[in-house]
């Protein structure tokens, strides 16, 4: 599917991990528990909590894609 025909409804870019942390990472599936304690320790010091906020608040109430 090419991204001018997905229904996009928020693009919160800031709401990523760092490239130093996915570069950490590199889709390692043994890193993968590790990366996830990491990035939410990132989340929990971001400016953009509010942000994360809204995306939880969002997905107890309907399904979503996170791309």
């Amino acid at each position: 599917m090419e991204r001018s025909t997905l229904r996009l409804d928020a693009r919160l870019k800031d709401v990523a991990p760092s490239a130093a942390l996915r570069k950490w990472f590199g889709h390692d599936p043994d890193r993968f528990a590790q990366f996830a304690n990491r990035f939410r320790r990132e989340l929990a010091r971001s400016p953009e909590k509010e942000a994360v906020a809204g995306l939880i608040h969002r997905a107890d109430e309907a399904s979503m894609t996170l791309v």
